[in-house]
């Protein structure tokens, strides 16, 4: 034998499907409401925007170092100021040496 539901029991189930479909008509109209599609393109376009940043950081280091192996060789800036400090001195001995004289 079936089981017959009250009109109380039919009631509550009318009640809990008249809830979630409340629930679910807020969510949608807040997830296309224009509000939040601008929130969220806004959200989108700051992380595009810093990513691409962070990208051409990137590059843009990458080309300064390049930039610097070529006009400084791969010694760097270091061994460009120990070749200057040794002519230096090698020009302050020769004019010690003439002064002398």
């Amino acid at each position: 034998m079936a089981y017959e539901r009250t009109a109380a029991e039919i009631e509550q189930e009318i009640d809990r499907a008249r809830q979630r479909l409340s629930n679910s008509l807020a969510s949608l109209v807040s997830e296309v409401h224009p509000r939040a599609v601008a929130r969220r393109s806004l959200t989108t376009a700051k992380t595009e925007a810093s990513r691409l940043a962070e990208d051409g950081k990137a590059a843009l280091r990458q080309s300064l170092v390049s930039l610097k192996r070529c006009y400084l060789g791969q010694e760097g800036v270091k061994a460009q100021v120990i070749a200057a400090a040794g002519t230096l001195a090698a020009v302050a001995v020769v004019v010690l040496m003439l002064k002398k004289k």
